[in-house]
């Protein structure tokens, strides 16, 4: 009985371990960006953000995002006027957290997208 037990507590802490462990990581989506920004280069005011590139298997691909599309909005937050610092926290997620998206292509075409954040590769 005593060793059911102990097993049931190691379980249950390896559990709550692992939980712990993922929980506050910050996930990943897979694309590079590239800005265009005007002002103090520590907290500069962003004028666009175009994706650079997009990893393949990752979540920015898996929803269409394309190299040369332009985020115009994070989180229902217009890009254009906005500090950077305050975008880069509207953006941090956490595994699985979603990250909402509004975007231009270059054709511009506007469409929206949702991301869940992954666990970066290795």
């Amino acid at each position: 009985m005593h060793r059911l037990k102990l097993a049931y507590i190691l379980g249950l802490t390896l559990l709550l371990v692992s939980a712990l462990a993922s929980a506050g990581e910050r996930g990943y989506f897979g694309f590079g960006m590239s800005l265009t920004t005007s002002g103090f280069p520590l907290n500069p005011t962003v004028k666009k953000i175009r994706i650079a590139s997009v990893e393949p298997g990752t979540p920015a691909a898996s929803s269409g995002i394309a190299a040369n599309d332009e985020i115009i909005k994070l989180e229902g937050v217009a890009i254009a006027g906005r500090k950077a610092k305050e975008l880069q926290s509207l953006a941090a997620s956490d595994i699985g957290q979603t990250l909402n998206l509004e975007m231009k292509r270059p054709d511009g075409t506007v469409y929206r997208t949702s991301l869940v954040a992954a666990r970066r590769p290795k």
